[in-house]
């Protein structure tokens, strides 16, 4: 795009073009970073892994990710956002296009894990795009809405990985991600940087440093102010519930119901369907519930409680009633992610540090996700699923009791955070 092409756009134009810009690469992103999930069950079976075997690959890529979330977090407070982005997609497709030619577990597990540096560098910073340079018209819709990427891009990554599946043919998936991530970082390169210049995103809506920097406060200092500290444990129990739980719903559904590899992936679609209403259940709870992200979440949680119990009792009412409950279980936890990784981290904006909240909560998130990634391939092969249901109805009650003891202290921190902003 030349220089002078995005001066032409006005203001609100600029703002979408921006945003799709984000949109697209996450979910490019995600067809590079689930497609092992989807196709891990076709992948155990060609390879002849273990389920544990199988699981130590996503433990160890979630492991890395999380891990480099909290260290580009920080680092994407400091550096262009825009130049992050690009490299992450870039590095990431080209890791998919080697990961096909990886012959065991060890191997998939340390090539998949470098995939997990990489993506580790699109989430902090593009919610630091919409901490600092979106106007504030515009900035919570965007928090709320990029996280449409997660179900849109998990329902192409399942598809496509059916599709392969079907023509017996997994690695295609890898190939196919690989290329269309390193296609999408050179439109970043292309569009963004005359984006980054304009000055819509400059000055009048970016937060102005004489009103933004006077507090020097750590972030450590803002976390114990924020209660977040509490929170930390909530945060991991999400991770557990939504990652986990998906990563292995195909395995679940093949063992429990006897259907074929691509069946169960193709089943695993109306999940992320369903979870595309949890971005707008999460923005609607913490409307009519008026107490903020804290109560909206536990909520959501309490919720997930009951909905896990149903998948017990009513085991014996087939698959599509199973998918149909995990769908609305993993729909609450996605209302939850939004909240916890989208919309908190905003309130560090003030303190130029809503890049680092955000990469610190992402951290917590995954650790979760790679703590059950591996625990749910191991708890099902030792105990059984109906007691690795039980241990993920645990955890849920757990993520309720943390944000209900955090609610009033998080929502002083949020009050002092929008006085700041409206100085």
């Amino acid at each position: 795009m030349k220089d002078g092409a995005a001066l032409k756009l006005s203001a609100q134009e600029q703002h979408t073009l921006l945003f799709l810009l984000c949109f697209t690469a996450y979910v490019t992103a995600y067809l590079g970073r689930l497609n092992y999930s989807a196709c891990l069950s076709r992948i155990v079976l060609d390879c002849g892994f273990t389920r544990a075997e199988g699981g130590m690959t996503g433990t160890a890529f979630f492991m890395v990710y999380g891990l480099c979330q909290l260290i580009n977090g920080m680092t994407g407070d400091h550096i262009k956002p825009q130049h992050m982005i690009a490299a992450g997609l870039a590095g990431s497709g080209a890791v998919n296009l080697l990961f096909p030619f990886c012959k065991d577990a060890v191997a998939m597990a340390v090539i998949w894990s470098v995939n997990g540096l990489f993506q580790a560098m699109l989430w902090p910073p593009i919610i630091r795009i919409f901490a600092e340079w979106f106007h504030p018209e515009y900035r919570k819709a965007a928090c709320l809405r990029i996280n449409i990427t997660t179900p849109v891009g998990t329902v192409a990554a399942y598809l496509a990985a059916a599709a392969f599946i079907r023509m017996g043919n997994w690695r295609g998936s890898f190939y196919m991600a690989g290329i269309l991530m390193l296609l999408t970082a050179g439109i970043w390169m292309w569009i963004a940087g005359p984006l980054a210049e304009s000055p819509v995103f400059q000055q009048e809506t970016r937060p102005g440093k004489e009103r933004w920097n006077g507090d020097k406060a750590a972030l450590s200092v803002l976390f114990v102010r924020a209660g977040i500290p509490t929170l930390f444990m909530a945060l991991v129990a999400q991770g557990v519930l939504k990652d986990g739980i998906t990563t292995w719903v195909p395995s679940f559904a093949e063992e429990q119901f006897g259907i074929s590899p691509a069946l169960s992936v193709l089943g695993t679609v109306i999940l992320p369907i369903a979870n595309i209403s949890g971005v707008y259940l999460a923005s609607s709870l913490e409307r009519r519930i008026k107490k903020g992200e804290l109560a909206a979440s536990g909520a959501l949680f309490a919720v997930n409680v009951l909905l896990l119990g149903l998948l017990l009792f009513l085991k014996e009412a087939g698959l599509w009633v199973t998918y149909l409950l995990l769908a609305f279980a993993t729909t609450g936890m996605m209302g939850v992610n939004t909240l916890f990784a989208s919309c908190m981290p905003l309130a560090f904006a003030p303190w130029r540090k809503a890049s680092s909240a955000a990469g610190i909560f992402n951290f917590c998130i995954y650790i979760g996700a790679a703590i059950s990634v591996w625990g749910t391939g191991l708890l099902s092969t030792q105990i059984g699923w109906d007691k690795t249901v039980l241990c993920w109805c645990a955890v849920s009650v757990l993520g309720g009791i943390l944000c209900a003891a955090d609610i009033r202290k998080w929502n002083n921190f949020v009050f002092e955070a929008n006085s700041r902003q409206h100085k």
